[in-house]
């Protein structure tokens, strides 16, 4: 088990230091976190990433490195399909050509 979050955008459980847990991790640089910030409560995608800032750790650089324990991973990915529902694509609003989609497509690939 790990530690219970209430917020009023939900509940997170976070894993105990000690555990072992998978974790996800997905670097986003200023401009990708303007652009999910610039499409907002829009779609799932982008709503669910503007939730997700208490996971970063800024770096010098301008990046900032989010590290997802796996029940937070499979929620994250769980809303990046909401939106393909009657058959939209993934990330609406978003070049799938761009950087970020390219990360986003990872991201979700990644989780298993």
């Amino acid at each position: 088990m790990g530690i219970l979050f209430r917020f009023s955008g939900g509940t997170i459980l976070f894993p105990n230091p000690g555990n072992s847990e998978k974790m996800y991790t997905l670097t986003l640089d200023e401009q990708d976190r303007e652009t999910i910030s610039f499409v907002g409560h829009r779609y799932c995608w982008s709503e669910k990433l503007s939730r997700m800032s208490y996971f970063g750790d800024e770096k010098e650089n301008g990046f900032v490195v989010f590290s997802f324990p796996e029940n937070i991973a499979w929620e994250i990915k769980e809303a990046f399909e909401n939106d393909t529902e009657g058959g939209h694509s993934f990330f609406p609003m978003l070049d799938h050509r761009s950087d970020l989609a390219r990360k986003l497509f990872a991201f979700m690939d990644s989780i298993v």
